[in-house]
């Protein structure tokens, strides 16, 4: 996913950390051109809502590009409805 333009193709993704007192979950969003972390959340659950509040930080911190891409694998079992705005 190699990317020339920076702030046009985005990535997200969940995953899972073992702690002593149980998992937390780790949610990321990554610009693919430099494969910066925009933002990132950490939660008790893995909820749409993680992912939902994570990508809407990255979209506070960075200028928005018209026709920006996110991906996603959907590798979490989070079925959502909800629009980003």
């Amino acid at each position: 996913f190699a990317q020339p333009f920076p702030n046009r193709f985005w990535a997200t993704d969940i995953t899972y950390i073992p702690t002593a007192k149980g998992m937390v979950y780790l949610c990321a969003v990554l610009d693919l051109c430099g494969k910066m972390v925009l933002a990132h959340r950490i939660g008790g659950d893995m909820t749409a809502s993680l992912v939902t509040d994570t990508v809407r930080d990255a979209c506070k911190k960075e200028k928005a590009a018209d026709g920006r891409i996110l991906h996603s694998d959907q590798d979490f079992n989070i079925q959502t409805k909800h629009t980003l705005t």
